[in-house]
């Protein structure tokens, strides 16, 4: 499915496509469901995109809501440069202590409750 439908992305950034089996759609109408449940784990930090990808620990809203500067992010800058929101959650990201690369993961834990918390 990967190299027909959706080679240059995940399937998260997967588009409908043209001439779509049956199959294909069907597993599409998941992707908005998928979406809503899923949050980017930081690792390294280097395959997030910090001002798209769902990332901080917050059920309503897991983006930033701080306006994206016109410069390349710094993580530098973080209390110049984000709200006092975005910082908060920011700041209840663990670092992991080995490198590792950033990868997604479902906000449901084993016991069906929600591993972020209300903001």
């Amino acid at each position: 499915m990967k190299a027909r439908y959706y080679p240059n992305s995940d399937f998260l950034g997967a588009k409908m496509g043209s001439n779509p089996s049956y199959v294909w759609r069907s597993i599409l109408e998941a992707q908005e469901v998928i979406k809503k449940g899923t949050r980017r784990r930081i690792g390294n930090g280097d395959d997030t995109m910090v001002w798209k990808d769902p990332w901080l620990p917050c059920f309503e809203n897991e983006n930033l809501t701080t306006t994206m500067p016109e410069d390349k992010w710094d993580e530098d800058v973080l209390n110049d440069l984000c709200n006092d929101r975005d910082k908060r959650l920011i700041k209840q990201i663990p670092i992991p202590i080995r490198s590792r690369s950033d990868s997604w993961y479902w906000i449901l834990d084993d016991k069906g409750e929600f591993s972020v918390k209300s903001c």
